[in-house]
């Protein structure tokens, strides 16, 4: 008896341990499953920048390097977003992207919310077409102390849209320079943190697009099954002959093929999981830099809250 006792024991151990291990797979494949909505906008954001830039003869990179320069300045996710998609239009490349990502520092740092970063980037295309200054950009001269009368006319004695587009940017780089710097200086942390921000959220988002590719690759393996499942029940409820029993096969093949795709849906979920678990601890330099940076947001957002707890 006081062997069986053990045995029951034992054999309890074991089950609660196979019970904790199935709990903690479900709940990591759920949160696994859950990147890709959570990555999902975006993931169609950078799918916008990417394809405005293409299609202005630049590439995804200098997309992907135009928005992280300007998430590092301005810190909102739409406003970045908006700022670099109206950027293709006005630079050629690499040097112009970090020209431009200058400017919108110095105009931060000297106007910050006063002076749209993106409206400039508007209106500078905009002065460069119809040869006029036009919207923010004559606040962004006028406010620097530049005449906009005085610049119409050297924008009339330019002769074509890149020429315009040329006396608008190195205008703009000339006078905002200073203030770039000092702004670039002062918020070094908070830059390298947002930079960090970008990096892990790209990361995320190809995991997000691994599990996507994943899901409709198992849903649409397992549709025509479910069809049939479908079709079956349908024949059941309408009580013709022999429903029953197709109903039970079409079961039957569904598990069968859900069983025969899982190796492959568990063995991609390792990759992807190996993967984002070698990028974090690549990362994990950077990480550590910015803690400094994180413990203090941590700090003055829990002591802004401290009045709502009390």
């Amino acid at each position: 008896e006081g062997g069986f006792s053990k045995f029951k024991q034992a054999a309890m151990g074991v089950a609660s341990g196979i019970a904790a291990i199935g709990g903690a797979a479900i709940a990591a494949v759920s949160a696994l499953l859950r990147v890709d909505e959570a990555t999902r906008e975006y993931r169609e954001n950078m799918a916008k920048l990417e394809t405005s830039f293409q299609s202005t003869g630049k590439s995804a990179d200098d997309a992907r390097t135009a928005y992280t320069n300007l998430y590092a300045i301005l810190g909102d996710e739409d406003q970045a977003t908006e700022a670099t998609q109206l950027l293709s239009n006005i630079v050629q490349g690499e040097q112009d992207i970090a020209v431009w990502s200058d400017i919108a520092a110095g105009v931060v740092g000297r106007f910050g919310d006063s002076l749209p970063v993106e409206s400039l980037i508007e209106s500078a295309n905009e002065t460069a077409n119809v040869g006029k200054v036009t919207g923010t950009l004559a606040d962004a001269l006028n406010w620097a102390g530049i005449s906009e009368d005085d610049f119409n006319e050297k924008l009339a004695q330019c002769s074509s849209t890149q020429e315009r587009n040329t006396l608008i940017t190195e205008t703009l780089s000339g006078t905002y320079l200073d203030a770039a710097e000092a702004y670039k200086k002062n918020n070094e942390q908070t830059m390298t943190l947002r930079e960090n921000q970008v990096r892990l959220k790209d990361s995320t988002a190809r995991l997000g697009d691994a599990v996507s590719d994943l899901k409709t690759k198992f849903t649409m393996d397992l549709i025509p099954g479910l069809g049939a499942v479908i079709d079956s029940f349908v024949d059941v409820l309408n009580g013709l002959d022999g429903a029953d029993e197709q109903f039970a096969n079409d079961i039957e093949a569904l598990v069968a093929a859900a069983v025969e795709k899982l190796p492959d849906f568990i063995d991609l979920g390792i990759d992807i999981l190996w993967a984002l678990i070698e990028g974090m601890i690549a990362a994990l330099p950077e990480v550590i830099a910015a803690l400094p940076e994180i413990i203090l947001s941590l700090i003055d957002k829990i002591i802004s809250l401290v009045p709502e707890f009390i």
